[in-house]
């Protein structure tokens, strides 16, 4: 699996090296996703950052700029917040 992010906070896989990608949506439908925002407009949430764990491949976490650390275990299929 490849996993990449963009400039706003979404996560994408592709299962065929990067021949076709598909978004897993719920890192934007994480609670409070509506208020993670950049200062300068259009005001959109950036993923600055993804961390793989190497001895948990399905453990990723997310930086959201101005917003949020998330986890998710499941590859992608969900996430959560971790407290600050």
């Amino acid at each position: 699996m490849v996993t990449t992010y963009l400039k706003v906070a979404a996560l994408f896989e592709s299962r065929d090296y990067g021949r076709t990608w598909r978004e897993l949506p719920a890192i934007r439908e994480v609670p409070g996703a509506d208020k993670w925002m950049f200062p300068a407009p259009p005001r959109i949430a950036h993923t600055k950052m993804l961390l793989c764990d190497p001895q948990k491949p399905r453990t990723i976490h997310a930086a959201i700029e101005q917003g949020a650390l998330l986890r998710t275990d499941d590859g992608g299929r969900t996430w959560r917040e971790l407290a600050s």
